[in-house]
């Protein structure tokens, strides 16, 4: 009796396993994070205007579309604020600008370019997103404005005194909550 139990044991385990395996290969793979056509970009975008041309977007194929033919135009320099009761798409629209998601039908377009004949890399340093709830990364405030060390200290500073956080040293340490929001 215990060596057929000992057997039922494994032989369950190793069905589970394998079931997790057949899982993992119906995931679909995020697009490249560099492509050959990103080195004409260099200077894109230009001037930010954001236009979605009848976009259809669900998360999985099998759910219902979160936006069906959905169209609108965000011309340089405009401020928008999106509006609307949880779970009308807010913050879907943010996962398809930065293309977490893909779309079923429809064109996102960044200045005038298709955002899916983008890298990711180019596309995701080219956008910026403020949050609704702020957060911040484990580290210096260095790490937290400038994560590609790209920018001068002179830059970062000149950027902190901007905002009123002068006060800030750029190796402070943030630590569980020392910044308000």
């Amino acid at each position: 009796m215990n060596w057929v139990m000992s057997g039922l044991y494994w032989m369950s385990s190793g069905l589970m396993h394998l079931e997790r395996v057949l899982k993992l290969q119906e995931i679909v793979p995020e697009p490249p994070w560099v492509l050959d056509s990103d080195q004409d970009l260099k200077n894109w975008p230009a001037t930010g205007v954001l236009e979605f041309q009848h976009v259809h977007m669900s998360y999985h194929l099998e759910f219902p579309e979160v936006f069906t033919d959905v169209s609108f135009t965000i011309h340089d320099r405009e401020k928008v604020g999106i509006c609307g009761r949880t779970g009308s798409g807010k913050s879907s629209i943010f996962a398809v600008i930065m293309r977490l998601v893909s779309t079923q039908s429809g064109r996102v377009l960044y200045d005038g370019r298709d955002i899916a004949s983008v890298g990711l890399k180019v596309l995701r340093r080219s956008i910026a997103v403020i949050p609704q709830e702020p957060f911040l990364l484990a580290g210096s405030v260095r790490r937290n404005i400038d994560p590609f060390d790209e920018h001068t200290d002179a830059q970062l500073l000149s950027s902190l005194d901007r905002v009123g956080l002068q006060h800030l040293q750029l190796d402070t340490d943030i630590a569980g909550g020392n910044l308000s929001a």
